[in-house]
């Protein structure tokens, strides 16, 4: 009989994002099946932004008015002192891995996580911004097995014949539908990133392009962090805390419109066909794992303000198209869960394990 695991993901910090869900849900539904599991992060990023099972170890870094070179110096010191499998979570965790490997003489495997293709996330011509992108680049070839959120992020690394998936669930007791009649005003929603890649400027631009139909349609914005420009007028902003205020939110939609430029998975849009909402979702790349156009929503070409807004017109005019996307993303959702998906990690995980096993003689864990 295999033994537990144990599982050790250092994060360089908490953040409400859906690469941290991912990592928590994980983590959660690993102790579940017997593991032992830990998560490292500096005291300054240490309150978890999703509900973490107590059975899963917390362990902060250094005090919580921590400099952030500083938990990269103590995460390059001590990541590699506890695990049978080290989970690499972000491009600069495999180089700090690598390092305490090195230093604490240990051959513990690396995973690799990869929820992103992060080149292209910095986009600045700055020195800093080139050089995040060269060690972006180079931190997949640090990592002993590398595992994918989708088959769009395997291609653009382009270093695995055979790419390892396992793709993000949903919670159904979190993102579940209610009744909808699809009655005008049609509310439509957006989640407001910043970032450049999260094209919420393209959004604010389709909008700008719906003229003739605003009052057939009632705008929601989800606030996620500090707006750097003022919303357009006639909007309804809105503030969440946690997964529950999020389900709520796409259950009060008609219509989500997802549209980044690039992304890995792309949660969102799934979690809002589970609530029963009809999509709008941007050809960004991870959402082709569950996304058929004119099947189970309306996929517009990456980066075209244009074509979002013509979509969002789309569904306006035609209430049975609406409601027939919005029933077959039901059934998409409903195929995408967490038990999958930690089932999958799992198996990949005690398989690294397995066959790196013989290299490195397990230690006790440090207290």
């Amino acid at each position: 009989m295999n033994r537990p695991l144990k599982i050790h993901f250092p994060l360089l910090g908490f953040n409400l994002s859906g690469g941290v869900r991912v990592i928590i849900r994980l983590a959660n539904g690993l102790v579940k099946l017997g593991h032992e599991v830990r998560i490292t992060v500096p005291a300054s990023r240490s309150l978890p932004p999703f509900p973490l099972d107590p059975r899963v170890q917390l362990a902060a870094l250094g005090k919580p008015a921590g400099t952030r070179i500083g938990a990269m110096v103590r995460l390059g010191l001590e990541s590699a002192g506890w695990g049978d499998v080290l989970v690499a979570t972000g491009f600069k965790t495999p180089f700090l891995l690598g390092f305490s490997r090195t230093l604490r003489r240990r051959k513990t495997p690396i995973l690799y996580l990869v929820q992103g293709y992060e080149p292209v996330t910095h986009i600045g011509q700055g020195i800093l911004s080139r050089m995040n992108r060269r060690l972006a680049h180079r931190s997949y070839f640090w990592a002993d097995e590398r595992l994918y959120v989708s088959h769009f992020i395997a291609e653009k690394v382009g270093l695995d014949k055979e790419p390892k998936i396992v793709s993000p669930g949903i919670d159904p007791s979190v993102f579940f539908p209610v009744a909808r009649e699809f009655r005008p005003p049609l509310r439509v929603g957006v989640i407001a990133h910043h970032r450049h890649f999260k094209g919420f400027d393209l959004f604010l631009d389709a909008l700008n392009r719906l003229s003739d139909i605003r009052p057939r349609i009632e705008v929601q914005i989800l606030e996620t962090e500090k707006p750097r420009q003022p919303f357009p007028e006639g909007v309804h902003i809105q503030k969440i805390s946690d997964d529950r205020q999020l389900g709520d939110f796409y259950r009060h939609l008609d219509i989500f419109v997802f549209p980044s430029r690039m992304e890995g998975f792309g949660l969102p849009p799934l979690e809002a066909m589970a609530c029963g909402c009809c999509t709008v979702i941007s050809d960004c790349g991870g959402v082709r794992e569950y996304a058929r156009g004119d099947e189970n929503c309306l996929l517009a070409p990456a980066g075209s303000s244009e074509a979002i807004a013509s979509a969002i017109h789309r569904l306006v005019d035609h209430k049975d198209l609406l409601t027939s996307l919005a029933r077959k993303g039901l059934e998409t959702a409903s195929r995408f869960t967490w038990d999958q998906t930690v089932e999958s990690f799992e198996r990949q995980a005690r398989c690294l394990f397995e066959n790196h096993r013989g290299e490195d003689k397990w230690q006790p864990e440090e207290k």
